[in-house]
Formats: structure tokens, sequence, C-alpha cells
């Protein structure tokens, strides 16, 4: 599956848009669903060279994202799950970057 840039791009863009006061929950819950999604695709479909230390770091730092999204739920706190999904979007738009620069 080939991944639709304008669809993450414009995810991620909504994710870290400036905002006055937290976003409703639900719209948090579906966006880091979303940016999961995104940030799974791109990391399945990364055809890069992974030689380079800070493509490594960026590939440890996907997984541990991913990793550490499955263990939120309807008790964690709001606050916590915005900060997920702020770094879910930072470390995709840096995929994206990635992928875009990357041998067909």
């Amino acid at each position: 599956m080939t991944p639709d840039v304008v669809t993450i791009s414009r995810t991620v863009d909504e994710a870290l848009a400036q905002r006055v006061a937290l976003p409703e929950r639900e719209w948090v819950n579906t966006t880091v669903f979303l940016l999961r999604g995104h940030l799974e695709l791109l990391v399945r479909e990364f055809r890069g060279a992974i030689d380079a230390p800070a493509v490594r770091q960026l590939h440890r730092d996907a997984y541990k994202l991913l990793e550490l999204g499955r263990g939120f739920d309807a008790d964690t706190p709001s606050l916590h799950l915005f900060e997920l999904m702020l770094a879910l979007a930072t470390t995709t738009r840096a995929f994206l970057a990635l992928h875009q620069q990357s041998p067909a």
C-alpha cells in the first residue's frame, strides 16, 4: 500500500496546529488512531537506507511511540493522550519526509 502523502500531511498539520485549549478527547482519540496508522504504514513501507544514525533513531522513536500508544485507554489523562498525539505527529512528519526522499 502506498502512503497517501496528502492525507498524512493533513492529519499531521491538524494535530500540530496551535490551539488555546486542549481539543475534545474524542477528536484526540481519533487523531491518535489515524497517526498510529499513518506511522505504522510509513515504517512498514520505508525503502531508504537505515545506515544513518538519525534514521535508526527515528525508527526506534517510532516503535517506542507505537508501543506506548497501545497502553493508553479511557483512564489515561487527556493531557497525556494529547502529548502522545503531538509526539506521533512530529515523528510521522519526519518519517513522511524520509519517505518522500527515498527511492521508489
